[in-house]
């Protein structure tokens, strides 16, 4: 399989502020919102995932720091993110908000390609409440993904969201997908486990208004 491109927009939606702190480029609150083709550009929480069920496909999300956050439940199929994160920087793709099981959110990666600026420049994801969940299924993530795969600050007392959050990957490839590597709270996703992501189940939840 090769990794999914996404350079080629509709529609560029971009916050020029900087790299000093969050710059939403883009936020989605509204229930049943569907993008195709579009770039989102920024350096920190670049496209903000509020709430609601949210559909992206061929889309381009490049940033530093948090590239995806918020507490919505999305799907993002065939997508390209890109972190412009420097070595020795604090890179991450992801930061899911979920605050307990009972929240029928999180974010479905399928298809999709992870690529960045240099080696081991960024992680999959970090949570930014207890219960946040994230699956990255059948991508491509070339080395800026660092082998642990995910961060939690288990050493701090106050910050054990790894024994709630649910992170987990399914058949990725690419340098960046090794799991040998991962942080011991991570899932490797069999065929049962990665299936609620990936097919009918997870995808009618989000998409049922736009069939």
């Amino acid at each position: 399989m090769a990794p999914a491109a996404a350079d080629s927009s509709l529609i560029d939606l971009q916050n020029t502020f900087g790299s000093s702190g969050p710059a939403v480029a883009v936020r989605v609150a509204g229930d049943r919102a569907a993008f195709y083709g579009c770039r989102f550009v920024s350096s920190q929480d670049t496209l903000l995932d509020d709430t609601g069920r949210h559909y992206y496909r061929g889309c381009y999300v490049e940033g530093a720091t948090d590239l995806i956050c918020g507490n919505g439940k999305a799907l993002f199929d065939k997508c390209h993110l890109h972190s412009t994160s420097p070595v020795g920087g604090a890179g991450a793709f992801t930061a899911h908000r979920r605050s307990s099981e009972s929240e029928d959110t999180g974010f479905s990666f399928v298809g999709c390609r992870l690529t960045g600026l240099g080696v081991a420049t960024s992680i999959l994801g970090r949570p930014r409440g207890p219960c946040s969940r994230v699956v990255f299924a059948l991508s491509y993530m070339s080395s800026t993904v660092s082998p642990e795969g995910w961060d939690d600050d288990c050493s701090d007392p106050a910050k054990r969201r790894c024994r709630t959050a649910f992170y987990g990957q399914y058949q990725c490839y690419g340098e960046g997908s090794k799991i040998d590597g991962r942080v011991a709270w991570s899932r490797d996703l069999s065929q049962a486990e990665a299936a609620p992501f990936i097919t009918k189940v997870w995808l009618y939840s989000v998409l049922i208004s736009f069939l």
